[in-house]
């Protein structure tokens, strides 16, 4: 990634990749910055950051591991960087890593900027899954968002995937 490099998001960056998230993300799908500085402790969950020689974090991997599959809850990239492929190689370095079914949640691509999002998704290998559910609020006063799940490296059936809505619900969104 020329100039950038891989660590683990520690307490010490941990101020800046929230900042990374808020511009990343609606309010209404990130937690607020107490309960996201609780759950880096988790041992279940990963933040992995990109940063630059300067130490700035330019992107981020939030995962959980859920047992039996990987659940993405985060993938960011500071808005000055986008469009440089870092995403891709944020994912796909990940891909490289892992040994069983990745899932991640996108909103029904019903619009330009959604279905861009899905289709970045499907370029790295995932597949667009009909199946969905409403996201649980993350932080009080908010809209629940209507989410889609994609899956790597196969499709989800329907059995499966009220076992993984399951799983993501009791340790994601209770955590």
């Amino acid at each position: 990634m020329g100039d950038l490099k891989t660590i683990s998001i520690s307490e010490s960056l941990f101020d800046e990749a929230y900042k990374l998230l808020e511009q990343s993300f609606p309010k209404s799908e990130i937690r607020s910055y107490e309960e996201m500085k609780k759950i880096l402790s988790y041992s279940n969950y990963r933040m992995i950051g990109v940063i630059n020689h300067n130490q700035e974090v330019c992107g981020l991997l939030g995962t959980w591991n859920l047992g039996f599959f990987m659940f993405v809850e985060h993938l960011a990239v500071d808005p000055n960087r986008r469009g440089n492929g870092i995403g891709s190689k944020i994912m796909r370095s990940f891909l490289e890593c892992v040994d069983k079914p990745i899932i991640l949640e996108v909103e029904d691509p019903v619009d330009e900027i959604k279905r861009r999002r899905v289709q970045f998704y499907e370029r790295l290998g995932f597949t667009f899954n009909p199946l969905g559910y409403i996201q649980p609020m993350l932080q009080q006063s908010r809209v629940p968002v209507k989410l889609k799940l994609m899956s790597y490296p196969k499709r989800v059936g329907l059995a499966k995937f009220s076992i993984l809505k399951e799983k993501i619900f009791k340790t994601v969104y209770m955590s």
